[in-house]
């Protein structure tokens, strides 16, 4: 692939252990490869690569060499993208566009320009909808690959909260007496990570939030993890406050190290609102 490559070093995001977890529905009728571009030469890497094919620089709130399964939207948005097949700390290296035939379904629900990659979303589609970009890869005499990208239409509320957030501080109560996570993290489809050890891909737990941006009202519910503690709480108060940052009460992520439980006390028990900020 010389000539295509973009080397990108500064790689962090969506856990292995969990890729594609925030892709929940599925569209209601299959995408069908209908046709294809001829052969090229520079294209016969990417059929024979068994590489994760991915999308990447659309949001950012994350970081632009981070490839994702699903993003989320307001109605009308138009973004750029990429796609390129991940190699791990390698990178990710872009495919070529001529090397790609662009599926859209349900037709009509947004427009692609290929010229500079580039998605825009119709402006009447209700919250609770998506549309599915399929990226078809395919020569003669090879394996066809394919990429699939779901774009959820949220409303603006939900939006805002979308994103990697770093804890700051505590409010209420001291410090030192409650154990926050240093990162969580709020995708598209409800989906939520939780992070104490922060490190590349890697995040403690997983699982499924809710949120009412008019009342503030906020749960969680673990489904996965690689540390996932046993006292999370079911419920609490959500504020996306102005310069950037996150306020949450009367909820406690848990307690990663059960035997410190005498030393310390949850942020819920101590009556303390986490302050997170956001990354990007």
């Amino acid at each position: 692939m010389s000539g295509i490559k973009t080397g990108i070093w500064a790689i962090t995001g969506l856990t292995a252990l969990v890729a594609g977890a925030c892709v929940s529905a599925v569209v209601e009728e299959d995408v069908q490869v209908t046709a294809v571009r001829a052969p090229l030469e520079e294209c016969s890497a990417v059929t024979r690569s068994n590489a994760p094919i991915g999308f990447y620089a659309m949001d950012r709130r994350y970081s632009p060499s981070e490839t994702m399964s699903s993003v989320a939207v307001v109605a009308g948005a138009s973004f750029p993208f990429r796609i390129g097949e991940y190699y791990g700390p390698s990178g990710v290296y872009r495919i070529p566009g001529q090397c790609i035939e662009w599926q859209i379904e349900p037709p009509g629900h947004a427009s692609l320009s290929e010229e500079d990659q580039r998605l825009t979303i119709a402006d009447d589609l209700p919250v609770g909808s998506a549309v599915q970009l399929t990226a078809v890869i395919a020569q003669e005499g090879e394996r066809t690959r394919t990429g699939t990208l779901r774009i959820s239409i949220v409303d603006e509320a939900s939006r805002q909260l979308i994103g990697t957030w770093t804890f700051e501080d505590v409010r209420g109560c001291s410090r030192m007496s409650v154990d926050p996570p240093r990162e969580v993290r709020f995708d598209a489809e409800n989906f939520a990570r939780v992070a104490w050890t922060v490190f590349e891909r890697y995040w403690d737990y997983w699982g499924h939030y809710s949120w009412d941006p008019e009342t503030g009202a906020f749960g969680l519910e673990p489904t996965g993890g690689n540390l996932l503690p046993q006292d999370v709480s079911t419920h609490g108060q959500l504020v996306v406050e102005e310069e950037r940052r996150l306020a949450i009460s009367g909820f406690h992520f848990g307690t990663r190290e059960p035997d410190r439980r005498s030393t310390l006390v949850s942020a819920e028990e101590a009556g303390c609102t986490l302050v997170f900020r956001r990354q990007r």
